[in-house]
Order: structure tokens, then sequence, then C-alpha cells
């Protein structure tokens, strides 16, 4: 093994070990201070000559360990674009999830009435609860495991991962949805519902159901590509569906269609098959991904899915747990929104407006949470401190992102009233309320970006179980104690949501920052993906800010002289003695 060395003025010199050139000499890697480029100097003796691999003469990329050394630089610019370029489809993506059934709903209301609407409603009610909420859980596992096996170069346990998925999601919604199909109704009606909307309520889900498996399909895929920062296939998929298969859906099967009521379930059928179908369609003729990432679909890699490496499913259902632990503030959401609806129609009339705002301007931290959890994944085996980086820079730009959409959402209040109602009552009751909305919105956000980081950190049953004390064991009693019983009507309850999220969001923050152990969270994900240590905990430090990290090959790589520059990672791979040093 031959010795990597760095010594800079104002840095100490580091040294870790490295593979051995071909010709057995002893390498070191030095900064070159006229050129800004790390030259490789073979020692021998009082001589010293160059080993730099020339342009004209590129080398074999072969497997290495994380023993061999590089050359990371450290441009947060880079870095800015890698989180952006995952953030900012997602958000996407996310917004094309709910779009579907907010044209629905518009369209059911204005040509069925308030009675089908309440079915309607109380169908994606369950929907959201019972199903889609429970997946998003879940699927935080592929969040976590996937961008770190694809990091170690395990690439073909990021396609285990989506049989993994499938199976889970299977395991959760076969037993739910068979007692929700025979008893859909009796439930409905056994909590108080009207009768009459809970049988519309049941046709509706008869045949949403059927769209189930396409949404699991869909999302196991999305996280497939996900890991490995890839989401152009996933966002010409969305746009042609919401420009094109929806209107159709929209149009044929709910306005002009002898289906009535049922067509807009069947639309979400139709909508759900369509983004399946075509995702696979396009995977499977232009092949984005890494083709070492999918070993094919047989008995033998089912089984090799939940039975290798030994406890890797059991690993995965537990995070699942976790997450889904974690996303029942999405249910604790509905259910307040229930609550609410027992302070009478103008409050729920009121309480419409800032749920749908949320909505659709929760999807950009939602968004930004998924793009850090994915890139923590890919960063924290490599780098502790650029991981910590990382989020706090996430933390910072969002912080100052969502507070500016929080006072534009203040200054054009009146603008967004008028989308929803002209009810002197409904306005009233909005204005009054507004001020504290802007302010949830905003602790909202954080803790969208508190939840990312705890699934890069595989951290998911931690942050569920501070979820399930604070909304479910103090926020919502208390509520429905102020007022329902106490009769302290819609403010209060506005005054209610926001506190508990201002409370978790630090205790989250001062978790992450001051207690984590993020070494002992890079050792587990090293040991479990069989990475070999490098004998030094931290990389080297190099000129300006520059830093050696640890990376494997990658096929996204472009020539920068005589060496190769990671496209996904933004890492300088150094080439010595005719072997890539990285």
């Amino acid at each position: 093994m031959g010795l990597i060395q760095s010594q800079d003025a104002g840095h100490i010199p580091t040294t870790i070990t490295a593979r051995t050139p071909p010709d057995n000499t002893t390498s070191t890697i030095e900064k070159d201070g006229s050129n800004g480029r790390s030259e490789a100097i073979a020692n021998g003796g009082d001589s010293k000559s160059s080993s730099m691999i020339s342009p004209q003469s590129p080398p074999s990329i072969s497997a290495v360990t994380l023993d061999d050394a590089i050359a990371i630089r450290t441009d947060w610019n880079k870095e800015i674009y890698l989180l952006s370029a995952l953030a900012a489809p997602t958000i996407g993506i996310q917004l094309g999830v709910v779009l579907p059934n907010f044209l629905l709903a518009s369209q059911v209301g204005r040509l069925y009435g308030s009675l089908y609407l309440d079915g309607f409603t109380l169908a994606n009610l369950m929907g959201n609860l019972c199903n889609l909420s429970l997946l998003q859980g879940i699927y935080t596992a592929s969040d976590t495991l996937g961008p770190q096996a694809y990091c170690a170069q395990n690439y073909p346990q990021v396609g285990l991962l989506c049989i993994r998925g499938v199976v889970a999601s299977a395991i959760v919604l076969v037993p739910i949805n068979v007692i929700l199909v025979a008893f859909f109704e009796r439930l409905m009606v056994a909590v108080g519902e009207n009768l009459d909307a809970a049988r519309h309520a049941q046709d509706y889900y008869r045949i949403f159901v059927w769209a189930l498996p396409f949404f699991v399909l869909y999302n196991v895929t999305w996280k497939f590509l996900s890991a490995q920062e890839i989401m152009m296939p996933l966002v010409l998929v969305c746009l042609f569906s919401c420009t094109c298969i929806l209107p159709i859906g929209v149009f044929g099967f709910v306005q002009e269609s002898w289906l009535g009521f049922v067509g807009s379930a069947w639309t979400i059928v139709l909508f759900q098959a369509a983004q399946a179908i075509l995702l696979l369609i396009y995977l499977h003729v232009q092949q984005p991904h890494k083709v070492e990432t999918w070993p094919g679909l047989s008995w033998r890699t089912i089984r090799q899915a939940l039975n290798e490496p030994k406890g890797a499913f059991g690993t995965y259902m537990w995070l699942g747990l976790g997450g889904m632990l974690a996303t029942s503030e999405w249910i604790y959401w509905e259910s307040l929104t229930l609550l609410i609806g027992t302070m009478g129609v103008v409050p729920l009339s009121v309480h419409t407006i800032p749920t749908q705002v949320l909505m659709v301007t929760f999807m950009f931290s939602f968004g930004i949470a998924i793009a850090l959890a994915v890139r923590l994944g890919a960063t924290l085996p490599i780098s502790v401190e650029r991981a910590r980086k990382l989020t706090v820079g996430t933390f910072v730009g969002g912080a100052l992102l969502f507070g500016t959409m929080g006072v534009m959402m203040y200054k054009y209040r009146e603008t967004i009233f008028s989308l929803f109602t002209e009810e002197e009552a409904v306005l009233k009751g909005a204005h009054e309320i507004w001020p504290k909305v802007c302010v949830y919105f905003f602790n909202l956000c954080i803790y969208a970006l508190n939840m990312g980081v705890a699934t890069g950190l595989g951290q998911q049953w931690m942050f569920g179980i501070v979820t399930v004390i604070f909304l479910w064991g103090l926020s919502l009693p208390s509520m429905y104690y102020l007022c329902v019983i106490r009769g302290g009507g819609l403010s209060t309850a506005w005054a209610c949501i926001t506190q508990p999220y201002i409370v978790m969001n630090a205790y989250l923050i001062v978790r992450f920052f001051f207690f984590e152990d993020w070494k002992a969270v890079q050792h587990a994900i090293r040991s479990r993906e069989g990475i070999e240590e490098r004998t030094s905990s931290e990389a080297v430090f190099l000129d300006n800010g520059d830093r050696a990290g640890l990376l494997g090959n990658s096929d996204s790589s472009r020539s920068n002289g005589g060496d190769v520059v990671d496209e996904r990672t933004g890492l300088l791979m150094v080439q010595s003695g005719g072997t890539i040093i990285q």
C-alpha cells in the first residue's frame, strides 16, 4: 500500500492509504500551486518525476475500494445544482400527484352536487388514510437505502429494493383493502356519515382500488430512478399524463359519459395506469438507468430480494414501518379536518381555503426534503462533514425560501381568497386566521426538511415517535378540548395547530446537529453495504477548500484534462500511475 499525503499552509497534513500503482512505487498527491492540479509524484531517491497520465493516454477504469483516494473539489455551486436537479422535478411530480383529485373534486361538485361531492371526499379521505399515507411511509425506506447502495456500487441492490417495495406494499395494502372493499359503506355509517354519501363513496372506492397496483409500480420505479438521480423520465411521463391522459379522463369519463359519478374513479385508474406503463416503456426503450441496477425479474431475484443479504427485507420493513409512523402527520391533518367540520359549515368552508393552498405550496418543501434525503444517502458514505454542510445549507436556503413564500402568501391573501369564495362570512374568517396560516406554513416546511434529514440518516422511527407524541398525544386532544368542548372555534384551532410544529422542529434540529452521531450512521452504512473502511476518519483537505474524499466509479463522468470529473457528484478523480485514484 502506498501513502497519499496532502499538506498546505493552514492545514494539518493528513495521510490516508491508497492502492499501490502497478509499478509498486510509493505515490504522493500534492497540490500544484501553479495550475491548481493535483500531481501524482513517484518517490525514488532524490529525484521526482510526474506520473500524471496525459489526456492522450486514458487509463482503464476498474473496480476500486474506499482505500483509494479521490480529490474532491468542494464546489458548492455544483452541490446546489445537484440538489436543485433533484428537487425541481420532484416538486413538479408531486404537484402532478395532487392535480387529478383537485380537478375531479371541482367537476364532481359542479356536475353532481354536494351529496356526490361528500361521497368523493369520503372515498379519497379513506384512500389517503389507509393507502397513500402508508405507502409514502414505506417508500422512505427506499429513499434511505437506495442512494446508499448506489453510492457504494452495490448496483443490484438498487433494483432489489424495488422488489422489496412491491412486496412490502402488498403486505400492507391487501388485508386493509379486503376489509374496505367489503365493508366500506358500513364503516362510514358506523362513524356517523350520511348513508347516501357512504354508498356513493363505496361505489367510488371499489373502482379506485384498481389504481393502487399501478400507483405502487410507478412509485417503486420512481425511487429506483431517484436513487440514481435520474429524474427526466419521471418529468416527461408526468407532463404527458397531466396534459393528455388526465383531460381525456375528465372529459370522456366524467363530463360526457354514461358512467356518471363513478367516471371520476375510472379517471384515477386511467391516470395511474398510464403513468406506470409509460414510465416502464420509457425505461425499456431508452434505458437511462445504469444497467447493473436492474437484475431482472424472476423467482430467483424475488427470493434474492427477500433473503439476500440476510435480514435485508426485515431492515426495509423496519424502516418502512417507522416511515409510516412519521407519515401519521398526514393522518393527523385529515383527522383535524374532520374535527373542524364539527364546528359547522362556515368554519369548515374557511378551513378549506388554507387546506387547498397548503396542499399545493407544501409540495415545494416536500420535494426539497426528498432531494435532501437522496443527496444525504449519496454523500454520507463519502464524507460526514460534506453531508452536514449540505444539510445546514439546505436548512438556511430553505428557511429563506419558505419565509419569502409565507410573506407572499400574506401579501396576496385577497387574491388567494377570491379563488375560492365571495361569501362575506367565509372571507372574514379567512382574514382572521391567515396570519396563523402563514406562520404554520413556514413551520410545516421546516418540519418537511427535518423529515428529509431523518430519512437520509435512517431515523424514521425516532421521527415518527416524535410526531406521534406531539401531534396525537398532545395537540389533537388539546385542540378538541379547547376548540370543541370549550368552544374556542377555528381561530383557537389554528393557534393549536402551529405550536407543536414549533416545538418539534426545535427538538429535531437540536437532535440532528448536536446529538446525532453522524459518523456512527456512516459506519453502519459502510458495514451494511460492504464498503471497506479507510484509515483516516475524514477526507484529505487540499487548497482553497478542496478536499479528498472517497467514491467509487461512475459512468457519468467527463474528462478534465488528465483527470476525470464525476458529473453526478462533482468530484475530481485524480489519475496516477496508470490507475484512476478514487
